[in-house]
């Protein structure tokens, strides 16, 4: 479902928007609920249709999390990471993942991007940043070829 006051913003469950730009080619998932079903079927739901649309290896999508009271990745979410990405290994472009500033955050999930995604994606840059606009602005850089 849409809010009526903005329509490139989505909410489909809560807890989840979504807000697409770019002509649809950056997605932008904002997670501010700790990892649910409801929350991780939406989100894969979601990114299976940005895939599918987009009929192209590159992707351009932040996934940001910062705002999360508890951000703790469930086994289930990692699963679905995980699957998302051995489904697509061809995927190129950028992903930009939010984290808040949080000391050790940071680099656990540096090492859980470098032991998974980027063997089963190589080919697909990932990074984590603190600042949202900073990442969105890495990930549209990247569309313009950069």
């Amino acid at each position: 479902m849409n809010a009526s006051n903005d329509p490139t913003r989505e909410y489909p469950v809560p807890g989840l928007t979504v807000e697409r730009r770019c002509n649809g080619h950056l997605i932008i998932f904002t997670v501010t609920a700790r990892f649910n079903a409801e929350i991780l079927d939406a989100w894969t739901a979601l990114l299976k249709h940005y895939l599918e649309s987009r009929q192209t290896t590159e992707r351009f999508m932040v996934l940001d999390v910062s705002q999360t009271a508890f951000l703790t990745f469930t086994s289930l979410a990692s699963q679905r990471l995980k699957e998302t990405a051995a489904a697509h290994p061809n995927a190129t472009g950028r992903m930009a993942v939010i984290v808040p500033q949080i000391g050790v955050l940071q680099p656990i999930g540096t090492y859980f991007v470098r032991q998974n995604n980027n063997r089963l994606q190589p080919n697909l840059k990932i990074l984590l940043f603190n600042d949202r606009q900073e990442g969105i602005d890495w990930v549209m850089a990247g569309m313009a070829g950069e």
